[in-house]
């Protein structure tokens, strides 16, 4: 026979945490029985701020291969996460409907004016490649974004 808490243990519940759970949103409460933990799944809507490497890319018409800086924009995407990544944390993201690439969480901080966390990450490798870069150029996921 499943156990079946009374409505108002369950809420009351709700405002202690399990010291186990961290930031899972894990509830405890205690009965004859013992303690008991609730897990309640909570996603969060998070934006990553994405930092790519310059490249050098030969233009049409140009001899030599020009510099495309990248120091003053930055990628960004809304991402959904059941737990919310650390620094250091290493992130796989997708480039439109095919393409993932690596990133790592360098800061996170809540934003009030987007209610919202965001994610300062890093592209995982040294370089990037002019086809990856004009992936995630054209991909209808990702904006481009000029810092001032």
């Amino acid at each position: 026979m499943p156990f079946e808490a009374p409505s108002a243990l369950i809420q009351s519940a709700a405002s202690a945490v399990c010291p186990s759970a961290g930031a899972r949103g894990e509830a405890q409460f205690e009965t004859a029985a013992g303690r008991i933990c609730l897990v309640a799944a909570m996603i969060h809507t998070v934006e990553i701020s994405l930092r790519i490497p310059s490249l050098r890319s030969q233009r049409e018409g140009a001899e030599s291969p020009g510099t495309i800086a990248n120091n003053d924009v930055r990628f960004i995407k809304h991402v959904d996460f059941e737990a919310l990544p650390q620094q250091g944390d290493v992130l796989t993201m997708t480039v439109g409907s095919e393409g993932t690439f690596k990133c790592e969480v360098v800061r996170s901080e809540w934003q009030n004016d987007k209610n919202m966390f965001v994610m300062a990450c890093k592209y995982a490798k040294r370089s990037i490649s002019e086809a990856e870069y004009r992936a995630l150029m054209d991909a209808p996921d990702w904006q481009v974004r000029a810092i001032l």
